[in-house]
Parts: C-alpha cells; structure tokens; sequence
C-alpha cells in the first residue's frame, strides 16, 4: 500500500471562502506585507490547535529532519514550512490582484531550454509542489509554444488561473477524464507545445506508478511523464520554483531527461527516469527545505509507521 491515511490524495483549499476572501482585499488595499503579518498570527493557530495540519506535514519533516523530532522542534518546524507555504499564497494572490510587476522572477537554464527543444517538437516539463510552481509556468513565454497544463481546472477568478494567464497561450487539460485526458496530453505534443506535469504526486490511477527512493525511504510516483515522453519522443525539462526574496523567484532548469522510446512500455523501464527526477527533487529540498509544499504522505504506510 502507498500513500496517505486515506490512501489517496484530495484537493482542498487552504482556507475558508471568508477567510480567502478577506486577504484579497487585505492585499489589494494594504498590500502583501500586512497580509504576512495576519498569515503569521492565523498559521501560529492553525498550528497549535489544528492535528490534521501538522500531520500532513510530518511525513516529509520526519524524513527531512530526522533529528528533530521531539516536539518542541517538531511545532517549531511546522509552523516555520506552513509559514513558507502561507508566503507563497499571497505572492500567488498579490500577482493575481496587483498585476505581474508585483513579482521578480528569475529563469536560469534559458539557453539549455532553448537548446533542447527544437521548432517543431514538444516538450514535457516536469514540475513539483516547490516554491511557486505557476510562476514557473508562466515564465515559459520564451519558447515562443502553447502549454497546455494537466491538472483539474481552477476557478476562472482564482490566484492559480489568473496567474498562469501571464502565459497566454496556456490551457488546461483535466486529469479526470480517463483516456480522453491521454490522448489530449499526446495531441498536445504532437502540435509541438509544452505539457505541464507534476512529478511528485499521483492523481486518478494508482496503479499506474513506480517506486524509487526520496530522502531515505521508498515512495510512489506517476510513471506517466516519461511513458508520455517515450511515446512522443520528446525531451522532459524539470523545472522548479523557489522564493529568495520578497517579491523575487528563481526558476530553475533542473535536468533534462531523455527517454529511450523503449523503455516507456513498462512501468519498471520507466523507474529509472523516476529515480533521476527524485534525485533533483533532493537536491532542491536539501537547498530549499521550508519551500516543499507536497502536504501529503508519498512514503509507504509501513515505512511511516517505523518512524513514528
């Protein structure tokens, strides 16, 4: 078995319509920095009295620091990632309310991109619940392509749609509908666009994973990235996102991966491309600890049980 308490992960958001509501006008009259300073006091809440909160982080704190695991430390770095993560919601709402000069975004791995990805191809990039991973999207404008992003449709009002509007040509292709969402995804490539992917969380069938090993333990991943990436013949670009400032981001071109047509038959011949990207999710987390956002238990139920 994999995963979470449920066995599966849900989408909710973080917070309620009343509350969401009252940081819009916070920041579109005051600003981002009175919006941090109500984030602090609300978090410090949420994070002393709310167990699912501070559950949903415990996986991945357990594993990032296995050192600090009495409770003291434990409170302190919950609150300290949930803080992160409360930053860059309203970094994501001040750009949606106050218009992109509000954000600095740095892109590093310009010439790499523009290098592997040819006129009349398309790509596979490969995100992760790091940093702002929009503004990464959304900085894709220089590769002059549509991109089409996988995941459930937003609200057309919400931060994440309006943010992604910054790329003009981006469009959304909803995970849920089976092999109709496949064929869009190959249809999307074949036209020689961008498809956006997350690499560190599963959505619709499970089945369709493989193992490998992230920050000591075994975890599941899709293997649909590279099984698309094979059968298109296209190259994946792992991109990641982190904040370094108050209202700057750098973008990252992590790694490029290659994949062998053949090995994207099976999932097993695909693990070893999961195996590269995990390692590159590593590298970002040991630089950027308090910016991974994947509130969910990628580690096998067993190997949560032997820690706690």
């Amino acid at each position: 078995m994999r995963g979470n308490q449920t066995g599966k992960w849900k989408s909710s958001k973080a917070g309620k319509n009343w509350q969401l509501r009252f940081f819009r006008i916070l920041i579109r009259y005051g600003g981002r920095r009175p919006a941090y300073h109500i984030m602090y006091i609300v978090v410090l809440f949420y994070t002393l009295f709310s167990s699912s909160i501070r559950a949903s982080v415990k996986p991945y704190l357990a594993r990032r620091f296995p050192k600090r695991q009495t409770l003291p430390w434990r409170f302190i770095d919950s609150y300290r990632l949930i803080i992160s993560f409360g930053r860059c919601l309203i970094d994501q709402a001040a750009v949606a309310i106050l218009g992109p000069d509000n954000l600095e975004a740095e892109f590093r791995g310009k010439e790499l991109a523009l290098r592997t990805i040819t006129s009349d191809k398309g790509a596979i990039l490969i995100n992760a619940h790091a940093g702002l991973w929009q503004i990464a999207v959304s900085q894709m404008g220089f590769l002059k392509k549509n991109v089409s992003v996988v995941m459930i449709p937003p609200e057309e009002d919400s931060p994440i749609a309006e943010t992604l509007a910054r790329h003009a040509a981006c469009k959304f292709i909803d995970p849920r509908c089976g092999f109709d969402s496949v064929l869009q995804m190959l249809q999307s490539l074949k036209n020689g666009e961008i498809l956006g992917l997350m690499g560190d969380r599963v959505f619709g069938d499970e089945e369709k994973t493989v193992e490998t090993e992230f920050l000591g333990d075994r975890i599941t991943l899709p293997y649909s990235p590279y099984k698309l990436a094979g059968a298109a013949n296209v190259p994946i670009l792992v991109i990641m996102s982190a904040k370094t400032g108050y209202k700057k981001y750098r973008i990252e071109l992590m790694k490029v991966i290659r994949v062998d047509p053949a090995d994207a038959r099976k999932p097993e011949t695909c693990a070893q491309y999961a195996r590269e990207y995990a390692r590159e999710l590593e590298k970002f987390v040991d630089r950027h600890p308090w910016q991974f956002f994947n509130f969910y238990n990628l580690w096998r139920e067993e190997t949560l049980r032997e820690n706690t």
